[in-house]
């Protein structure tokens, strides 16, 4: 792609940027039917292979992935036991890239 090529390219983009809906249709893609995409995940693989298509879609060429090596978090099981002023396990789920250990302390609502 020639100097001239790529600038004519980067306008055209430019202008998408601010004037088509495509782009935000894209994102809720990524983010309402692929759902969490958290490395590793194949729901991480099948957004890179939209986001290739897509860009091949646009007219680029030579889209590719670029593997590379991830020691990523995956989500372990959590456990919330209320001890008073009566015990019941209460439902919660692991924070992303929380270390794992035991805590203790106390619950406050504060509401929404």
């Amino acid at each position: 792609m020639s100097d001239h090529d790529e600038a004519a390219l980067d306008r055209f983009l430019a202008g998408e940027i601010f004037n088509s809906s495509e782009l935000w249709e894209n994102l809720l893609i990524l983010c309402d039917d692929l759902g969490s995409c958290f490395a590793g995940t194949p729901e991480e693989a099948e957004a890179a292979r939209f986001l290739e298509s897509k860009l091949r879609d646009y007219g680029l060429d030579n889209v590719h992935a670029e593997p590379f090596e991830y020691h990523g978090w995956k989500r372990g099981s959590a456990r919330l036991m209320m001890t008073a002023p009566r015990r019941r396990e209460l439902e919660c789920l692991s924070m992303p890239m929380a270390a794992g250990g035991h805590v203790s302390g106390r619950i406050i609502d504060l509401g929404y």
